[in-house]
């Protein structure tokens, strides 16, 4: 699967991809930038689990509408971080609504989440918890990507 961590202003994922079970490649990108009138300054999605799919999924947020996934045998979750640092998740088939917020300074999801979140919780930041998560997580690894959360309007 994958793992993304948001921590201080900084959102890192991974960039692997496992399709049945093996690695696919190590070049993903995992986080689309939405500059969208009704969530206001950019919100940045992270999408772990099937990226086609979470990218649809983005698109029915987006709309406020129901996504239905194309496979049955696929999943994602998708957390939304925007310039005030507000932390929300989605899985799928919760596309309609805004989310669950997280009342916590930092969050991971992914199949690397707990290890992620303990690293974070012990004081690493976001970028050390995804290179954490990848030395025990199998479904995490390649490059660790790296966005800081700002406000694409004051630029």
């Amino acid at each position: 699967m994958t793992t993304i961590a948001y921590k201080n202003g900084t959102l890192a994922t991974d960039s692997r991809v496992i399709n049945n079970g093996w690695i696919g490649h190590d070049l993903a990108e995992k986080v689309v930038v939405v500059q969208d009138q009704q969530f206001g300054p950019p919100v940045y999605f992270a999408i772990a689990g099937d990226l086609v799919e979470g990218r649809a999924a983005i698109q029915a947020i987006l709309k406020r509408e129901r996504y239905a996934t194309q496979d049955n045998n696929t999943g994602f979750t998708i957390m939304g971080v925007n310039a005030d640092k507000e932390i929300r998740v989605w899985c799928h088939g919760e596309t309609h609504t805004d989310g669950e917020t997280i009342p916590k300074p930092f969050w991971a999801i992914g199949s690397g989440r707990i290890a992620a979140m303990a690293a974070m919780e012990a004081g690493s930041d976001a970028v050390g918890a995804v290179t954490i998560a990848g030395k025990i997580d199998p479904n995490t690894g390649g490059e660790t990507r790296i966005y800081q959360i700002i406000d694409l309007l004051e630029k």
